[in-house]
């Protein structure tokens, strides 16, 4: 073990002997607690036995007596020292701290969980290893019953399916409030997929005015950037399913919190949805892989918003609170915007006739593809001119034939690279 660990330790442990925590706002003595008891609530609160906030041990008061105090001090502004900047701080991310700050930061982070382990975290930073936290992301559309791993730091994980159970899984006020009844009333946080990834921060600890930046890195492959840009349409195509982000929020380790308040538990709201889990595709490892090539391959294209166009009206046209009207005019959106470029015969017949090109392997194949894109195109454009659909088995087979359709189109066009030239396809001789 290093020998600052160790010396941490001790130093620490002495102080921590002679220190008393409030875990409120409050500052009567009378409400002061050891931290036996701190160590007792955190341990308790995280795991769901009592209905505490662990928010109120990460920013909790600190009072230790001077003289106990100061060897802690001197040994922390002695290893900070070539990082401390000219007022006397050091930044830790954004947080300027004193020694003495510093100090009370390490003894919460002790009283929480150990003296080794504030310990070990401080000769971890000093070493210029990195601030972890984990981004969580809740997705519709997509479930899992064994974890799914992206890569080493990301994965894909399902969320207990009781309130009693989901402590230790979500932010500790999240799981609060969705015990309770309460602020969350939401339960499709409840047997949610979620999706994870570590971040890693450098440094955590700098001199701010000679070094005034971080660097961050993704255990997501291209980081959140890929991850928003491209790997949620891609993951919508390889499975066949409208993904989509719901609940957001993230997480450092306990240590962490107690030194930075602000990188403390903290959730975002609802996106799109949600759609019922009941109706979710089962993800597997060679989707993943599957979608993390489409991602790429929508990374390198030339034109991404006329994909993205096209993705979206079929990403639409697959939402289960749609209506068969709305299906059918996002089915037919789509399809100009694919097959109804250049000007010869009427649209219908384009995008027939081109769709019929594009996918057809064989004449056979053509054939089929030609009736079935004329007979959706038709559909459709009877809807779009006020035709009530009949809500048959017909049409609903013609909407999931188009759908089916639209993406084989698109997963084909990120393969090719390009839109095709129609000219060119109408004058191939296969």
């Amino acid at each position: 073990m290093p020998d600052l660990i160790v010396q941490l330790t001790e130093v620490v442990s002495d102080a921590l002997d002679a220190s008393t925590f409030c875990p409120t706002s409050a500052t009567d003595n009378a409400q002061r607690i050891g931290s036996s008891l701190v160590r007792q609530l955190h341990a308790d609160a995280v795991a769901g036995r009592i209905q505490y906030p662990t928010y109120y041990l990460y920013c909790m008061d600190v009072c230790t007596e001077t003289a106990k105090l100061a060897p802690l001090v001197d040994l922390l502004r002695s290893q900070l020292a070539p990082i401390i900047d000219e007022s006397g701080q050091v930044a830790l991310l954004e947080e300027k701290m004193t020694p003495d700050d510093f100090a009370a930061a390490t003894l919460r982070a002790a009283a929480i969980l150990s003296p080794m382990e504030a310990a070990t975290a401080i000769h971890h930073w000093i070493s210029g290893g990195p601030w972890i936290e984990k981004v969580y992301f809740t997705l519709t559309g997509i479930t899992v019953s064994e974890p799914v791993i992206v890569r080493p730091g990301a994965s894909f994980e399902r969320l207990p399916e009781e309130p009693k159970d989901i402590f230790g899984h979500v932010p500790n006020m999240m799981a609060l409030a969705l015990q309770r009844g309460s602020a969350l009333q939401d339960r499709s946080l409840l047997g949610a997929t979620v999706l994870s990834a570590e971040e890693y921060t450098r440094p955590v600890l700098r001199n701010a005015i000679q070094t005034p930046g971080h660097d961050l890195e993704s255990a997501f492959p291209g980081g959140w950037e890929t991850m928003w840009g491209h790997f949620l349409t891609a993951l919508s195509l390889a499975c066949n399913a409208p993904v989509a982000r719901q609940y957001s929020w993230r997480t450092s380790s306990p240590v962490q919190q107690a030194f930075y308040v602000r990188g403390a538990e903290g959730w975002g709201l609802p996106g799109p949805g949600p759609w019922p889990h009941e109706s979710a595709v089962e993800l597997t490892s060679p989707l993943v892989e599957q979608a993390l090539r489409l991602a790429d391959k929508l990374h390198a294209f030339a034109e991404p918003e006329w994909v993205r166009r096209v993705f979206e009206r079929w990403f639409n046209s697959l939402r289960r609170e749609h209506h068969l009207e709305d299906q059918f005019i996002e089915i037919r959106i789509a399809l100009e915007s694919l097959y109804a470029a250049g000007g010869m015969h009427e649209t219908s017949l384009r995008v027939a006739y081109h769709g019929a090109r594009h996918l057809g392997r064989s004449l056979e194949e053509r054939r089929v593809l030609f009736r079935d894109l004329k007979a959706i195109y038709n559909a459709a454009s009877a809807v779009i001119h006020g035709r009530t659909p009949k809500h048959s088995k017909k049409e609903r087979d013609l909407v999931e034939r188009a759908q089916g359709i639209i993406r084989e189109a698109l997963l084909k066009i990120l393969d090719d690279g390009a839109i095709p030239d129609w000219t060119d396809l109408m004058l191939k001789g296969h």
